[in-house]
Order: structure tokens, then C-alpha cells, then sequence
């Protein structure tokens, strides 16, 4: 899941989505942050399904309520 201000702030597309792609082992992003695709644009990789409230951010633990 990817959260960026690139969305509302920045980029002059209206209804586009961030993706954010793997690392290489030196810690490269094999895809960066992109904002290119339309917000109704899907693949075999969209979806998330949140199992508990308790998230991990930077690692500290937060309910997710909070994140979003």
C-alpha cells in the first residue's frame, strides 16, 4: 500500500494512484514511486486485506485507523 502526497499535492493528474515496486539487494527500488496509472487501472498485484488493526510503521505500532 502505498500513502503519497504526490497524489494531492504535486501532480496535476485527478484520479491517479501510487505503486511502489520491489528492491534489488543493493536496496534499489526496481520501480520507484509512480503516480502514472488511472485510479481504476488494476493488476495482479492491487488488493490488500488488513488482518488486525495493529500496523507496523518505521517500527513503532500503530492502529491503522490512525495511518490512514
Amino acid at each position: 500500500m502505498v500513502l503519497s502526497g504526490k497524489l494531492t499535492h504535486g501532480d496535476t493528474k485527478p484520479n491517479h494512484e501510487a505503486i511502489y515496486g520491489w528492491h534489488k539487494p543493493d536496496g534499489k527500488a526496481i520501480q520507484p514511486l509512480y503516480t502514472g496509472h488511472i485510479n481504476w487501472w488494476v493488476d495482479y498485484s492491487h488488493g490488500i486485506r488488513l488482518i488486525y488493526r495493529t500496523i507496523w510503521v518505521d517500527g513503532k505500532a500503530m492502529d491503522y485507523t490512525d495511518v490512514f
